[in-house]
């Protein structure tokens, strides 16, 4: 894997754990709108089903959430790691290059204005960092 992808993937772990919210969040207001009752019929008192819609989607709430968890979990290790990683570099320039790209997940054009740098100077920074990092860490990105 290559630095770039390497590091790109704690952006696509984020993006994924959002869009499972997102999914969770819809199904939530699905249990709800299937537990409410039709005022409109004659009341008749019955059973529920064991396999009502209701349960599905109480299980599948349940099982997404158990996965949000994971990947939040696999989300802070790995996040953990890259800082670790970015900040065992020993030119400065490059961990200021590489965290507020791939941590804070600032566009190109932004870092160089915080680092005080032209955006071409920035773009070959941001493409030396990378390399120095696959130098020294390409046996070790997951």
């Amino acid at each position: 894997m290559k630095a770039k992808q390497y590091l790109r993937s704690l952006r696509l772990l984020d993006i994924s754990i959002n869009q499972k919210i997102k999914e969770m969040e819809g199904l939530e207001r699905s249990r709800v709108s299937l537990g409410s009752m039709d005022y409109s019929r004659d009341r008749v008192q019955t059973s529920p089903e064991p396999d009502a819609s209701y349960t599905h989607v109480v299980d599948h709430i349940a099982d997404l959430q158990a996965e949000i968890n994971r990947e939040i979990d696999r989300y802070v290790d790995r996040k953990h790691k890259i800082i670790n990683q970015i900040q065992g570099l020993e030119d400065r320039r490059y961990v200021d290059v590489l965290y507020k790209r791939y941590v804070e997940w600032k566009r190109m054009e932004e870092i160089a204005y915080l680092m005080g740098y032209n955006f071409k100077y920035t773009l070959q920074l941001h493409a030396e960092a990378l390399t120095k990092f696959e130098e020294i860490y390409g046996t070790n990105m997951e």
